[in-house]
């Protein structure tokens, strides 16, 4: 009973195998098009915010009396953080 359900309760008798088109079901995983689409639209998230930090860093730099370099770091993590979260 590889294909099918072996069950009187979905419509045949018992040991009949009913398959998944006779219930109703698909086979496949759905709509695997929603999920690629939400992987696309979080990616875009984080490389939008990644280029607005970029263009912020020298505002962000000046006000808080910082190197380059602490910079960079303060926004790699940022955008680690964000991505981690984002993608869990």
């Amino acid at each position: 009973m590889p294909d099918g359900i072996g069950c009187a309760a979905a419509g045949g008798a018992a040991g009949d195998v009913v398959t998944g088109d006779a219930l109703g079901l698909r086979a496949g995983l759905g709509r695997p098009s929603i999920g690629f689409v939400a992987v696309c639209l979080g990616y875009f998230a984080i490389i939008l915010d990644g280029s607005v930090l970029n263009v912020a860093v020298p505002a962000i730099r000046t006000d808080l009396h910082g190197s380059l370099g602490g910079a960079q770091w303060v926004l790699n993590a940022y955008t680690r953080g964000c991505q981690f979260f984002r993608v869990s």
